[in-house]
């Protein structure tokens, strides 16, 4: 718990993704990624990835949400 009314709980990044790769490639560099940096270390992360839909003419920007806690988590 935390006391400060501007304490940060957890660190949140975006990070871009190949637009030449499917969804389940990017899913997959996604997870590789975040296994070698955080959970490697015993760290806890959640990420959403998102990919939008080219045919509405959206800009193609595939990326990833990442969410990780700064505090350690004890029994």
């Amino acid at each position: 718990a935390e006391r400060g009314k501007d304490a940060q709980l957890a660190y949140s990044f975006d990070i871009a993704l190949q637009n030449e790769f499917s969804l389940e490639e990017n899913i997959a560099l996604a997870r590789q990624f975040l296994s070698e940096q955080f959970v490697s270390r015993g760290m806890v992360v959640d990420f959403a990835v998102h990919q939008p839909d080219k045919e509405d003419g959206g800009i193609p920007n595939p990326h990833f949400h990442v969410l990780c806690p700064i505090r350690p988590i004890r029994e």
